[in-house]
């Protein structure tokens, strides 16, 4: 299995120069307000080439991850902001193209990045829009941006076929709108039945994990409902049942939320077969025993060894359940 071993940031004006170390399995983060634990998940995000989510902060220095190969081997990848951002592998400058390769050579894919770093606000996914929910689900299909495109490029054309929106000087699409039609029908069923499957796929993992996050309580289940099988991308219900009969997600309680949300996110993890995945802000709003039974899931989860979870902790009760945490400590001013 892939793992993240190190994150080495160098020439942030905020994170300073220092190296962050973990180990396989089940890792936490912790230290006090201040000593940069969100915004080291940020320069991982960055080196992942991930997009930034946040507005405040940009990172600007250099980051370098190191990870372990399968074959226990181990690589470096590293990139530098600045007027022109820059890229090594192994300590030899490369092109952002180049780059990517190598990230999708040793299994880490763009579609996976949202997942395995899930940005500002991935706690209340639980509580996501029915249309939200559908929008993560296609973003994690290989090519369910393209087939939505696909879409939307066909209803232009019909568009334009039928004069409305034609610039000016510009002639109008040779199909005709008929044919067009036809077209579009045709696409929209492809991509209503790849969604369809993944939402299968993807409710059915919940429905295991939402379990398992709650300490394996059989009584309570969790799936998705697409409001409208025939155009799921419209929007995606998530069904709850806490054992008691079904409930809106919006009348959890604040740790539920979050729980509802791990469930979603490790669901899209596990089927993307991302090697790691990195939260931040994760035991918010958590009680004592939120933290035991979120703990002995992570456990259980990390230890077949396709899987490294990371965790940015603020309670003693749930750091406590990781063998290895690392304590962030405030930097030093120059």
């Amino acid at each position: 299995m892939l793992s993240l071993l190190s994150v080495k940031v160098e020439g942030d004006p905020y994170l300073k120069d220092q190296t962050v170390s973990f180990n396989e399995g089940f890792n936490t983060i912790s230290g006090v307000n201040g000593s940069g634990k969100t915004l080291l998940v940020h320069a991982i995000r960055f080196g992942l080439n991930g997009k930034s989510d946040d507005s405040f902060y940009t990172f600007s220095g250099r980051v370098t991850l190191r990870f372990r190969l399968p074959n226990r081997s181990e690589v470096e990848y590293s990139k530098a902001a600045g007027r022109t951002t820059r890229y090594w592998i192994d300590g030899k400058e490369v092109s952002s193209e180049e780059y990517a390769e190598g990230l999708e050579e040793i299994g880490i894919t763009p579609n996976m990045i949202g997942v395995m770093v899930p940005g500002v606000g991935w706690g209340k996914m639980g509580t996501s829009t029915d249309k939200d929910l559908s929008i993560f689900i296609e973003k994690t299909m290989q090519n369910g941006q393209k087939m939505k495109g696909e879409c939307d490029i066909l209803k232009k054309k019909i568009r334009i076929s039928m004069g409305a929106g034609t610039p000016k000087g510009v002639q109008k699409q040779s199909k005709t709108t008929d044919e067009l039609q036809k077209m579009l029908a045709a696409a929209k069923k492809r991509r209503s039945n790849a969604l369809n499957r993944r939402i299968n796929t993807i409710s059915s993992n919940v429905d295991e994990l939402y379990k398992k996050l709650n300490g394996n309580a059989h009584q309570m289940t969790a799936s998705f409902r697409p409001e409208n099988p025939e155009e799921p991308y419209a929007g995606v219900e998530m069904v709850l049942d806490q054992g008691y009969g079904i409930m809106e997600p919006s009348n959890l309680s604040g740790g539920e939320k979050k729980i509802a949300s791990i469930a979603i996110n490790l669901a899209a993890v596990r089927v993307l077969q991302c090697p790691f995945v990195i939260y931040d802000n994760f035991d918010e709003n958590f009680s004592r025993e939120s933290c035991n039974s979120v703990g002995m899931a992570f456990r259980e989860l990390v230890e077949s060894g396709n899987l490294q979870i990371i965790a940015v902790c603020k309670q003693d009760a749930m750091k406590n359940q990781a063998p290895h945490t690392f304590e962030m400590t405030l930097p030093e001013d120059d």
